[in-house]
């Protein structure tokens, strides 16, 4: 009677013991699980302020919503941005509507214009390939096409009208973009070559050589 005791016993305190170490075990595997996940994807999925950047050009990121404004830096075609919260639209110079970022840096970009805010999307993981125009303008008077034979590799977007300035965006040969309302020709700012620049709205906000462009059709 007394050895039945004592295995009883025993065989209590074991269940005991394993009971307890399978609750630790798996109190270490839920915690292994709460902090194996990226804290920067859960900020980046948290609901629709990830944003992707859809231009093949990408954008510019300015320090205020406007393209006179100091540019602080450049996104590439399909990078993550998060939006500020709470997220607002701004109409910035030529109607063009802007949003303010806050990741990867903090800066404002501009979304494209009224009805056709393109330039960011909700982020999927991927938006694909590149589209090969920003869009179909051929109906705006200030629309123009690069020159597949003056520009067969396509032309830069520059921060302002030099060769020398900042690289803003390219475009490719036989895509289109849009002139500034009231456009001028601008001789080169450091004369060293012979040739005139105009500004560009779309696909990216700069200056591009004019003698690159002619009349969409």
């Amino acid at each position: 009677m007394n050895q039945n005791r004592r295995r009883n016993k025993s065989l209590a305190l074991f269940a005991l013991v394993a009971i307890a170490f399978g609750s630790v075990k798996d109190a270490g595997a839920i915690a292994t699980g709460t902090t194996a996940r990226p804290p920067l994807q859960i900020a980046q999925n948290f609901g629709n302020l990830c944003q992707q950047v859809a231009t093949p050009q990408g954008l510019t990121v300015h320090e205020r919503p406007s393209p006179n404004s100091p540019i602080l830096g450049n996104l590439t075609f399909n990078q993550q941005v998060t939006l500020a919260e709470p997220f607002r639209n701004i109409r910035g110079p030529a109607g063009r509507t802007w949003t303010q970022i806050t990741f990867p840096l903090a800066g404002y970009v501009a979304r494209g214009f009224p009805g056709n805010e393109t330039a960011l999307i909700n982020c999927s993981g991927g938006v694909g390939t590149p589209p090969p125009n920003p869009g179909d303008l051929s109906r705006n008077p200030l629309c123009r096409r690069v020159d597949r034979s003056a520009a067969p590799r396509g032309v830069v977007v520059r921060a302002s009208a030099s060769t020398n300035s900042a690289r803003v965006a390219g475009v490719s040969s036989g895509n289109q973009v849009l002139l500034v309302p009231n456009y001028q020709l601008i001789p080169d700012l450091d004369n060293r070559e012979r040739r005139n620049w105009v500004q560009i709205t779309a696909p990216a906000s700069g200056f591009i050589s004019a003698g690159t462009l002619v009349m969409c059709r």
